[in-house]
């Protein structure tokens, strides 16, 4: 946790204009950094880590929380790159029942170039790879809170966009999934412009 205070240069990462219009973005201009962090280390022949979720199983669909995962040096295949499976955040699974997972076909490994950041839901389910390389792997991992609800958009906005997502569905998702999945998506969309959203709401 007191990474910030023996190495003050992170500062500049998450101070970077791209770094900050994400998170402006996704969580308002007066979003906060939460004060854990916590450096993901492996070393070459590390057998990687299971599937799951950080924090206590109290989820949400809103975007109060995310985690900003900044990769130091460039991540490839071989060093066991986090792995992340889009859509999952919408889902609550205790770690425990997750355990036994292993591939999923639309998992995404975070094979990038030293400096990335890479923003994600709190919630969503991840992983870490083996390193099968020679090199060690760090990824550092910061949180950052909403401060406020959103009252508007805080991003450049088209006036002329319509929610329409493509794909309609995840990879992940059967038919019924894919129905509640596009009707928690708008919810979300319409939370972000700062409208409300009314409870049960099937809008999508």
């Amino acid at each position: 946790n007191e990474i910030l205070e023996r190495v003050p240069d992170l500062y500049k990462v998450y101070a970077d204009p791209r770094v900050r219009g994400a998170l402006v973005s996704l969580m308002g201009p007066d979003f906060t950094m939460n004060a854990h962090r916590h450096c993901h280390y492996t070393k070459p022949g590390d057998r990687g880590g299971h599937w799951h979720q950080d924090g206590v199983n109290q989820r949400h669909h809103q975007i109060q929380c995310v985690l900003g995962m900044y990769y130091p040096q460039d991540v490839t295949e071989e060093m066991g790159p986090t792995m992340v499976l889009p859509g999952t955040q919408y889902h609550n699974t205790p770690s425990t029942q997750m355990g036994s997972y292993m591939n999923f076909k639309a998992q995404v490994p975070l094979t990038v170039k030293a400096g990335t950041v890479a923003v994600t839901h709190y919630d969503i389910w991840h992983a870490w790879m083996p390193n099968r390389s020679s090199q060690n792997r760090r990824m550092l991992k910061f949180l950052f809170n909403r401060a406020s609800p959103p009252t508007a958009p805080t991003w450049n906005v088209s006036s002329d966009y319509r929610f329409n997502p493509a794909p309609f569905s995840l990879p992940i998702d059967a038919q019924s999934e894919a129905y509640k999945h596009r009707i928690l998506w708008r919810s979300v969309w319409d939370w972000l412009h700062g409208e409300t959203v009314e409870p049960g709401s099937t809008k999508w």
